[in-house]
């Protein structure tokens, strides 16, 4: 019998709801673990060892669902994980059936450095090939031109 989810008016993975939702147990690292107990909204509660609280309770950029890694050649791939993981410092903040000021709204991922770096670097290429090609100079007269400021 799956673990069930011990936020208040949340019924994943009882019987009558049918279907396995994924959980997370609290986390071991006690800031962490205390983050987590002030989310949820429970008063004078503390979770037991076996208390779990499920995914409809995470961001989507809060939970792992891919491993990334490079193979021999060097190639970035991906490949799906069988048991999901949150990232380090993940909180509960989703709490559609309590009240709406308790939910925190998701934040925009950061991006991966590399991806941003390639961006970046095929955004200037293409700015410096427009400079270049408005700035050929094609012989002495067009330059001089250029100088005096008469144009063609």
């Amino acid at each position: 019998m799956p673990d069930k989810c011990c936020v208040p008016n949340w019924t994943s993975n009882y019987p009558s709801k049918g279907g396995y939702v994924p959980v997370f147990r609290f986390p071991n690292e006690e800031k962490l673990r205390q983050a987590w107990i002030r989310k949820i909204p429970r008063k004078h509660w503390q979770p037991s060892k076996w208390a779990v609280v499920c995914i409809h309770h995470f961001h989507e950029q809060d939970v792992i669902k891919v491993e990334k890694y490079k193979d021999s050649s060097g190639e970035r791939k991906e490949r799906p994980i069988d048991r999901l993981k949150l990232v380090t410092g993940a909180l509960p903040t989703i709490f559609p059936h309590l009240a709406a000021y308790l939910s925190t709204p998701e934040t925009k991922k950061r991006r991966d450095p590399e991806e941003r770096r390639a961006r970046q670097t095929e955004a200037h290429a293409e700015k410096e090939k427009g400079f270049l090609e408005k700035d050929i100079i094609k012989d002495f007269s067009t330059f001089t031109d250029n100088v005096s400021g008469k144009s063609q």
